[in-house]
């Protein structure tokens, strides 16, 4: 949950900085990186061009699609008891708008790290359940993330024993 949110998050800003600042160095890094994955999924130019312009202009729906694409294709990846099963199960995700993205996040990492120290056989945590179903929820979930996450650690200042 947590790399779906930091990742989808990072196409949030490249959303908003193409609209508002398009000379950003983030841009310069960020964009030639999806624009690789997204020939190698078979996205030509133009329709590249139409995928980051529709982030600009709604860059927390992009942020809230992405990040379900990504947390949904996880849980169908680790879920998956061998590679073929796993083809299977991205296959799924054929037809999402970021599907051409789904690569660029390196989900295997992810996938082996919750292989490595997650419980087998045990059901997802209810805490995540519960986040995922409210950001689902929300017509705006980065806005609901930053009242229910950020502001409360803004208003009580930095942990104790931290600068």
């Amino acid at each position: 949950m947590a790399e779906a949110i930091a990742s989808a998050f990072d196409l949030y800003l490249v959303g908003r900085l193409l609209g508002h600042a398009p000379e950003s160095s983030f841009l310069e890094t960020q964009v030639p990186a999806m624009k690789d994955v997204a020939e190698a999924a078979g996205v030509d130019e133009e329709g590249f061009a139409r995928l980051l312009n529709d982030v600009a202009g709604a860059p927390e729906r992009a942020f809230a699609d992405l990040r379900t694409l990504l947390f949904d294709a996880c849980l169908a990846l680790y879920a998956s008891a061998d590679a073929e099963r796993a083809l299977v199960a991205l296959s799924g995700f054929d037809t999402h708008r970021f599907a051409p993205l789904l690569h660029r996040y390196e989900l295997s990492n992810w996938i082996l790290y919750a292989r490595a120290y997650g419980q087998r056989g045990t059901d997802h945590d209810p805490k995540v359940r519960a986040l995922d179903g409210a950001l689902r929820d929300r017509t705006d979930a980065l806005d609901w993330l930053a009242k229910q996450w950020i502001e409360p650690q803004l208003r009580s200042g930095p942990p104790k024993g931290r600068v």
